[in-house]
């Protein structure tokens, strides 16, 4: 009797360790479901922050003009922290063929230094010219500049 009084207890000890192992199981599945999902909302407003940035950065065309060889020399200040590339060039808001850009597109520019951009192209001497640069990221940065 006092045998069969001991074995009663177990079935429902390990029942009740059954469940609580499966309630912990469920717990950390939910955890790391949430935490994914967390640090995947985190990962998508950092990059919209980041690239909110880029576009609010005080890009600056410092110079552009002609040289002798007739490029379009344009120097352009990058102000703030980090990095962006510019990839198109718009004259007076007509895309400039890319087989015309010589150097300068599709590099990094640097915070704080001055970046050069040469282009292969003809324009008038005398006339005023709205200059506009954009990347990937959306940045822009423009300019009216006067061809002397």
């Amino acid at each position: 009797m006092y045998l069969k009084a001991l074995r009663s207890g177990v079935a429902e000890v390990i029942s009740i360790t059954i469940l609580i192992l499966i309630a912990v199981a469920i717990g950390v599945g939910f955890y790391y479901t949430a935490k994914s999902l967390i640090d995947e909302g985190t990962n998508r407003v950092m990059h919209s922050i980041t690239v909110a940035e880029e576009k609010l950065s005080d890009f600056t065309i410092v110079d552009a003009f002609i040289n002798a060889s007739n490029y379009l020399i344009i120097y352009m200040y990058a102000p703030g922290e980090g990095s962006v590339t510019f990839d198109k060039l718009y004259v007076n808001n007509t895309l400039v063929s890319p087989d015309k850009y010589l150097s300068g597109f599709n590099e990094v520019v640097r915070a704080g230094t001055i970046h050069e951009f040469v282009v292969n192209m003809m324009l008038t001497s005398g006339r005023s010219y709205e200059l506009l640069l954009t990347g990937p990221s959306g940045v822009k940065v423009s300019a009216v500049v006067y061809i002397g």
